[in-house]
């Protein structure tokens, strides 16, 4: 995982959404550039609404936050937030795209509380395969990947910090 960050023009909170999937173009499992649906952002901005006359670490709070799955700020900021990607998510047209290789041939894998990373069957043995996630030191400039608003990898970041993660078999297969 890279971190990755949208053209300016919208408020820095916007920034794309990662989930995980099987791209036709590269012909692997990989992150793809996640574009909710209006209903979902719509859904979170009442959830975020609901959080927003709570005390402070109500537990009814603390519940509606943990349902939260695009802003993560306190509630009068992730007001903000949530209708800036609203109006980001209004402009948008292209779907979600492979951060490989660009394509919008993507399959996004079913996300779960059992399976926080999906499932996806490896496409030779039908095992699942399981995410390996290593943590990897790079440079000493924050520098992350620059997409626009459509998807587009605009500039290749070199990043302070990287996380390279992939689909593996299960141990003993």
């Amino acid at each position: 995982m890279r971190r990755r960050v949208y053209e300016r023009g919208y408020s820095d909170e916007v920034i794309p959404t990662v989930r995980h999937g099987r791209c036709r173009g590269c012909s692997k499992a990989v992150e793809i550039e996640y574009v909710p649906s209006m209903e979902e952002l719509e859904q979170e901005a009442e959830l975020i609404k609901k959080e927003s006359p709570l005390p402070f670490n109500d537990p009814e709070g603390r519940k509606l936050f943990n349902q939260r799955r695009f802003v993560f700020l306190a509630p009068k900021m992730a007001l903000i937030a949530i209708a800036e990607y609203i109006r980001w998510r209004n402009a948008r047209k292209n779907p979600s795209r492979c951060f490989e290789c660009g394509s919008d041939q993507v399959a996004l894998v079913g996300v779960s509380p059992e399976n926080s990373f999906g499932v996806i069957p490896c496409p030779k043995c039908n095992q699942i395969l399981s995410w390996n996630i290593a943590l990897v030191v790079g440079s000493d400039t924050y520098d992350p990947d620059v997409y626009s608003f459509e998807g587009d990898l605009l500039r290749r970041g070199k990043g302070i910090i990287e996380i390279r993660s992939r689909w593996v078999l299960p141990p003993g297969l």
